[in-house]
């Protein structure tokens, strides 16, 4: 149970993190309060959930992958969900600053790292369970909040004009937006039973190099064109 606690560490403090910089700005929640009180009911509950995986999961203990996606799955599915919603409902979505930008860009690769851990840590022979549901549950709501940072990104660069930091970025979000939606379709056929778990992971298998092709863009053509400015 120590190694699990130990290999879940990281990933609480990702979620955490990521979930108090993102409430902040709408002013809802009193994030120094939220994590005076979360830190330690984490803790508690990280426990409580460790105890009951090893003894529920003892096949798969040695295999992480699947241990850890039960875990963080869902608590990552109702933030973004309630994230996307939030903004969506009071106008945030329109008037991201810098920082939030990047704060949303941040969440948006860990949300494709939880997806990919997620496909590596299922069996691709069994049918739909309810972690496939909620992991589509996942990608809506960053599919959603990329968006958002999206039109904001545009409207930036329409009033402002474009700097390389500026098209890193959106490249990024538009090679992610394209991902997402993707996975979304994809994952809501095989959840209709209208295609198998392996289409899937083809997708995300090939689009693997899109990554790799605009990461060489941004660091091999972007900077002459821009005159190294």
């Amino acid at each position: 149970m120590a190694h699990l606690l130990r290999a879940a560490r990281p990933r609480r403090g990702v979620l955490l993190g990521l979930t108090t910089a993102i409430l902040e700005p709408t002013g809802l929640v009193d994030t120094e309060r939220l994590i005076e009180w979360v830190l330690p009911s984490a803790a508690a509950g990280g426990v409580l959930v460790a105890a009951w995986l090893v003894e529920a999961k003892q096949q798969i203990i040695e295999n992480m992958a699947p241990v850890l996606t039960m875990i963080f799955t869902p608590l990552f599915a109702i933030m973004l969900a309630g994230a996307a919603i939030v903004y969506a409902a009071t106008g945030l979505g329109a008037a991201f600053d810098r920082e939030l930008l990047g704060i949303f860009d941040a969440l948006l690769v860990v949300v494709l790292g939880l997806v990919l851990y997620g496909l590596s840590a299922r069996d691709p022979s069994q049918p739909p369970d309810w972690m496939d549901r909620i992991q589509l549950v996942a990608v809506v709501g960053a599919l959603a909040l990329d968006t958002m940072v999206l039109a904001t990104m545009i409207a930036r660069i329409g009033d402002l004009g474009f700097t390389p930091n500026r098209v890193a970025a959106l490249g990024l979000n538009l090679v992610l937006l394209i991902n997402l939606a993707g996975a979304a379709w994809l994952s809501t056929r095989f959840l209709t039973g209208r295609t198998t778990f392996h289409g899937l992971e083809r997708w995300q298998t090939a689009y693997l190099p899109v990554f790799a092709l605009w990461a060489a863009t941004v660091i091999v053509i972007l900077p002459p064109a821009f005159a190294f400015a």
